[in-house]
C-alpha cells in the first residue's frame, strides 16, 4: 500500500448476508444484479483511516518544523551578515576620514607652522583658520557616523580611559 493510498480497498467484498429475494413489485433480478451496491465502511477501514490521516498529520508537522528551522537559519544568516557589513562600512568610513584629516589638515597645519618664521603673522593665522574650518567639518562627519553597537563603547569614551 502506497503511503497517499486512503486505505480504502477497492476490490469488491464478498457480503457475509444472503441476497435479498426480488419482492412482487421490485425489478426483475438481472437489473437488480447490474445495480451497484453502496459501499459501507467497515471498522477496519476507519481504523486504517484515522491512521493514515494521523501519519499524514505526523509528516505534516514534521516538515513544518523543518521548514521553521530553516526559515530561523536563513534570518540568522541574514542579521550576521548586516552586522558584519555594517561595521565594515563603519570602518571604511572611519578610515575615510582618517586619511582626509592626515591629508587634508595634519599634513598642512604643520608645514605651515614649520614655515612660519618666514611668512608673516596675518597669513600663517589665515591658513590655520581654514585649517581648522576643515578639521571642525571632518569631526562633525566622523560625528555623524552610524556606529554599530559592538563599537558603540568604544566609540562613546575618549581613547585616554580605555
Amino acid at each position: 500500500m502506497s503511503f497517499f493510498d486512503d486505505g480504502e480497498e477497492t476490490d469488491p467484498r464478498p457480503s457475509g448476508r444472503a441476497p435479498r429475494p426480488p419482492a412482487a413489485g421490485d425489478r426483475p433480478a438481472a437489473a437488480a444484479a447490474e445495480r451497484p451496491q453502496p459501499r459501507r465502511p467497515s471498522h477496519g477501514t476507519l481504523a486504517l483511516d484515522q491512521h493514515t490521516v494521523m501519519m499524514r498529520r505526523r509528516v505534516a508537522a514534521g516538515v513544518g518544523v523543518v521548514l521553521l528551522i530553516v526559515i530561523i537559519l536563513i534570518v540568522n544568516g541574514c542579521l550576521k551578515s548586516e552586522k558584519q557589513q555594517a561595521l565594515k562600512d563603519y570602518n571604511r568610513s572611519a578610515g575615510q576620514i582618517a586619511h582626509e584629516s592626515d591629508e587634508n589638515v595634519t599634513r598642512p597645519l604643520f608645514s605651515a607652522l614649520f614655515g612660519a618664521g618666514g611668512k608673516s603673522a596675518l597669513n600663517v593665522e589665515v591658513q590655520i583658520d581654514q585649517l581648522r574650518i576643515q578639521a571642525q567639518s571632518l569631526a562633525s562627519r566622523a560625528k555623524a557616523l552610524s556606529v554599530p553597537s559592538e563599537l558603540a563603547a568604544a566609540q562613546r569614551y575618549p581613547r585616554s580611559r580605555l
